[in-house]
C-alpha cells in the first residue's frame, strides 16, 4: 500500500510481494475489502496512546492522541483512501469509549460537549490526513498566496509554524480549549 497506494493495490501484487498465490490469500481474508479494512486497522493501531493523565491534564491527553494519530496515518500517506473508506469503527468505537470515560472521571464537559469533543478531533484529524496527504512538500497553509494580491493573508502565512505538526498540534490546543470553554460558560452556576 505504501509504495503503490490505493489505486495500484492488487491482491495478485500483494500475493507476489508475500511470495505466496492470491488464492492463499483468501485463506485469512474473505475479500479485497476485508483486507484493506485490515489496513486500515493496523494504521489506527500504529497510534501510541498517551499515558493516562491527571485531572489537570486531560486536556493535552486529547491533544496527543490527536497528534499521535495524525503521526501514524501520515506515515502511509498513499493509504489515506483506504483510512477514509475502511475507517475501523470497531477500534475507533472502544478508544472513545476509554476517552469519554476520562473526560467522565477528568473533565468538566456534559455528555453532549464530550461527542461534540470526540467528533470534532475525528473530523479536524481525519480531514487534515487528507489534505496534508494529498500536499506537496513544503506547501504549508496558504503555501502559494501572492503577496501582491492577498497581503493580509500572505503575512497570515508567514507566521505559521514551519512544522505541519505544530501547525496542526496549535489547530488541536484551540478546538480542545474552546469546546472546553464552551462548556463552561454553558454550565448552570454552582
Amino acid at each position: 500500500m505504501d509504495r503503490d497506494g490505493f489505486n495500484g493495490f492488487s491482491l495478485p501484487r500483494l500475493g507476489d510481494e508475500l511470495g505466496v498465490r492470491t488464492p492463499s490469500l483468501y485463506y485469512h481474508f474473505r475479500d479485497r475489502a476485508e483486507l484493506l479494512a485490515a489496513v486500515a486497522r493496523g494504521i489506527v493501531r500504529q497510534t501510541v496512546l498517551p499515558p493516562i493523565p491527571d485531572e489537570e491534564r486531560w486536556e493535552d491527553w486529547f491533544v496527543e492522541l490527536t497528534v499521535n494519530f495524525r503521526r501514524a496515518a501520515l506515515a502511509h500517506p498513499r493509504a489515506t483512501p483506504v483510512l477514509l473508506q475502511f475507517l475501523p469503527r470497531d477500534v475507533m468505537t472502544d478508544l472513545y469509549e476509554n476517552a469519554a470515560v476520562l473526560l467522565t472521571r477528568f473533565g468538566d464537559l456534559e455528555p453532549g460537549r464530550r461527542v461534540l469533543l470526540l467528533d470534532g478531533l475525528e473530523k479536524l484529524t481525519i480531514g487534515t490526513i487528507v489534505v496534508e496527504a494529498a500536499r506537496e512538500p513544503g506547501g504549508g497553509a496558504f503555501g502559494g498566496v501572492d503577496p501582491e494580491i492577498h497581503p493580509r493573508l500572505a503575512e497570515a502565512a508567514d507566521a505559521q509554524p514551519e512544522d505541519g505538526e505544530e501547525f496542526f498540534r496549535q489547530a488541536v490546543e484551540a478546538f480542545v480549549r474552546g469546546v472546553r470553554t464552551a462548556s463552561v460558560a454553558a454550565a448552570p452556576p454552582a
